[in-house]
């Protein structure tokens, strides 16, 4: 089982870090962990040009946005850790998700003009901490409904 764990927090012994290490802590070895601290990440911005929504893929040349988007693709499992900032998740991690549109959620350009979440099969996940977390599908579970989002928020 391949575990993409997303940590928000630039602090190396913040609560986050701290919940996430005792979240992987507790899997069993055997399990494929892939951490990546979305602070060190090296992304550019967002330009909302939308073009994602008709192709499946940012257009913005190849940074770690979309190689971080194809490890989210490929999990099985996936833990996203943030600090909340004026009730939200912070803003790398915002940005990583905003980068990768196509890969949380289900769109159509025909349909309507707004992006709507793609929910129509099990979608496991665990919130902690904060109302305005939304649950995520990746495309994977589109596949095999099996993939499992846990959310770890302080």
């Amino acid at each position: 089982m391949k575990i993409l764990v997303l940590n928000g927090s630039p602090r190396k012994n913040g609560t986050v870090v701290s919940l996430l290490k005792s979240i992987t802590e507790s899997i069993s070895t055997e399990q494929n962990i892939d951490w990546i601290d979305v602070y060190k990440l090296d992304m550019k911005f967002c330009k909302a040009c939308m073009v994602c929504r008709e192709n499946g893929t940012c257009i913005l040349p190849e940074d770690d946005a979309h190689i971080v988007g194809k490890k989210i693709q490929h999990a099985d499992a996936l833990i996203i850790g943030t600090p909340t900032h004026w009730g939200n998740m912070c803003a790398p991690l915002k940005l990583l998700f905003d980068r990768n549109v196509p890969v949380f959620m289900g769109e159509s350009s025909y349909k309507d003009d707004l992006p709507r979440t793609s929910l129509t099969r099990n979608c496991n996940s665990v919130k902690s901490g904060c109302h305005l977390v939304m649950r995520f599908r990746s495309r994977k579970q589109e596949t095999d409904g099996q993939a499992a989002v846990a959310f770890v928020l302080a």
